[in-house]
């Protein structure tokens, strides 16, 4: 619970969605509280749902602040700040400032350096910003884009177990993780189209599959991406860090250029007390 008797400095950060919606409350840049909430419907009206996860957001930690800050997926250029802040009356929260979640994952990434971020949940959009020209690549929703999104992924594993399913494509484990699924997978599209989140719904095919394993770099053996760098057990004080899916233990995982510095970079942390050199 974050202490209601402190709103000064606090503000209620909200990162909406299509599948979770997250919020923070953050008290000089500290983090103070935290809580989970469902996405948002990007083909219904946004500006309602955002003012529903706020007030969630406020009564999960039984607090008010005077700033929202936050960055939802599928929102319009004309979208009204000032809208959402008349639904939110009486929650005490004096100023919105709302942005497309291409800009919050930007900032929230390398803050107001020059260069490129690739956002992909559920949808997908990529953000790049140089010295005289910003640029947007897709973010065009799951029916004409979001190009390698989690969405993008599990249609095309329904793809490929339909497939199967009509004799135009060899089976493949897909179709036992669809079936689990549906009664009748002729009726899933039926039950899909039905289904007020199956945007959320399909993405989840993009899960990793529990004893999938990283490829190894082309480089050779002795460049290959450490497993233990992210396996190693780390102090207490790295919980954070170390959670699954955590943003900084997937970035350690994957975006470091070497295996050493994967290592450098999880023992700056906390651990790799098992990395290779």
């Amino acid at each position: 619970m974050v202490d209601p008797g402190d709103s000064e400095g606090t503000v209620l950060c909200l990162d909406a969605g299509q599948t979770i919606t997250r919020t923070q409350f953050r008290r000089n840049g500290t983090v103070i509280g935290e809580s989970e909430h469902a996405g948002v419907l990007t083909d219904r009206p946004l500006l309602p749902q955002l003012a529903t996860a706020v007030r969630s957001g406020l009564h999960a930690a039984d607090s008010t602040v005077d700033v929202a800050a936050i960055g939802v997926s599928g929102l319009v250029d004309n979208a009204d700040a000032s809208e959402l802040l008349d639904m939110l009356a009486g929650t005490g929260i004096r100023e919105v400032l709302l942005a497309h979640d291409s800009t919050t994952s930007y900032l929230g990434a390398i803050g107001d350096e020059l260069g490129a971020v690739v956002a992909a949940g559920t949808g997908s959009v990529t953000l790049a910003v140089g010295a005289t020209r910003t640029a947007r690549v897709d973010g065009w929703g799951y029916l004409i884009g979001d190009a390698g999104s989690g969405f993008w992924i599990g249609r095309a594993a329904l793809d490929r177990a339909m497939q199967a399913h009509d004799g135009r494509g060899a089976p493949t484990a897909l179709t036992a993780v669809v079936r689990r699924d549906f009664d009748d997978l002729e009726e899933a599209y039926l039950e899909l189209q039905a289904d007020e989140l199956k945007v959320s719904r399909i993405a989840g095919y993009a899960q990793t599959w529990p004893n999938w394993r990283p490829p190894t770099w082309s480089a050779g053996a002795s460049a290959r991406r450490p497993r233990t760098c992210w396996r190693t057990p780390c102090s207490p004080g790295c919980a954070a860090w170390a959670r699954p899916n955590a943003r900084t233990r997937w970035w350690a995982r994957w975006a470091m250029p070497s295996a050493t510095r994967c290592c450098a970079i999880a023992s700056s942390r906390c651990c790799a007390t098992s990395c290779p050199s």
